[in-house]
């Protein structure tokens, strides 16, 4: 019996042994390569990048055969809960950092029934696009129509008259979460 036990503990201490890669110091975990910028550029929902920085404008060929593809293949033709109003951007968090409560005040994007978007700032477009929602999956495919900017996917959450949007890894913008509010007309923006 005690030689079966001998035995036992001398395997676990070889096995401890072998385990052991002999370093006893903690490993400090590697720098990330890309840092997530928190300038207000980023933050600026017009010209929101990849959360890692990356430029992936060399994904927006796919990115817009895979839009015509998506409204091509789309049974319906419009959807009203993205339709409907425009929205106000409420707040930003870029995987650091939640903007401040009115930084993004006035700032606005209106989706149209006929799969083009615009965006801008109180009475003024500073942007437009085009997209695609996909009411089954909540997914939202947006590509800006300045080339220079990169295409972008979000998942969609809504609750009454919010709609929440939070990045996917597709092109890059996954770290991102925007919190938008419903609103009716231009006018009723925040001031």
């Amino acid at each position: 019996m005690m030689s079966r036990l001998g035995v036992f503990i001398l395997a676990c201490v070889l096995v401890c042994i072998a385990c052991n890669d002999g370093n006893d110091k903690p490993q400090k975990s590697p720098k990330k390569a890309h840092q997530i910028e928190t300038s207000t550029e980023v933050l600026n929902p017009e010209t929101v990048r990849s959360s890692s920085g990356r430029d992936m404008t060399h994904k927006r060929g796919s990115a817009l055969s895979i839009l015509d593809f998506r409204i091509s293949n789309d049974t319906e033709s419009s959807y009203t809960i993205i339709e409907k109003d425009l929205w106000e951007y409420q707040f930003v968090h870029n995987g650091k950092k939640m903007s401040e409560q009115g930084a993004y005040d006035g700032s606005w994007v209106d989706f149209n029934d006929d799969h083009t978007y615009r965006y801008g700032k109180y009475d003024s477009v500073e942007g437009e696009g085009k997209y695609h929602y996909d009411f089954e999956n909540l997914v939202l495919l947006m590509i800006d129509n300045d080339k220079t900017k990169n295409p972008e996917e979000w998942n969609i959450k809504f609750g009454s008259d919010v709609m929440i949007m939070i990045g996917t890894p597709e092109y890059g913008n996954n770290n991102f979460q925007k919190k938008l509010l419903r609103k009716p007309n231009l006018e009723s923006l925040a001031k």
